[in-house]
């Protein structure tokens, strides 16, 4: 089913099917990856994790790839916001995988500017508030970690 390092925890744990959402996730790890030259967990926070349920676990609990300022630091700027949405913990708040396919193309010099980031209302609702205001708490927060 591919590395546990990359797969969306729900994905892994069996919680979730395999669907657009959990590939968002996995671009996410990607391009923290690919953006950063840094292997996702190279921090040492996989130490003593020697199974991919373990590992499941630790990322479903808020364990992320990288620091939120490691990535908040990714050039160019505004990418880190993108990558830190693409690998939410919550995937009704992750972007529609066609947006990061026109966020990729900016990044790429094809377009001027990054599309805004959609959010579902429906996640958002089920606590009571717009996904306009659950976007600007989230973004506030900084990335998740």
């Amino acid at each position: 089913r591919g590395s546990p390092v990359y797969m969306c925890p729900a994905l892994g744990l069996g919680a979730a099917p395999l669907s657009k959402v959990s590939d968002v996730y996995s671009c996410g790890v990607l391009a923290w990856e690919l953006l950063s030259g840094t292997l996702p967990y190279s921090g040492g926070e996989l130490a003593g994790v020697a199974t991919a349920t373990q590992l499941y676990g630790l990322v479903a609990g808020g364990l992320r790839p990288a620091s939120g300022e490691e990535v908040a630091a990714l050039e160019p700027r505004g990418v880190g916001s993108w990558i830190a949405v693409m690998w939410h913990p919550h995937p009704r708040l992750r972007p529609p995988l066609e947006d990061v396919g026109e966020a990729l193309r900016v990044l790429c010099g094809e377009e001027e500017e990054p599309p805004p980031i959609r959010w579902d209302d429906g996640w958002a609702q089920s606590f009571g508030v717009s996904a306009a205001a659950g976007a600007r708490t989230l973004l506030a927060a900084g990335p998740a970690r």
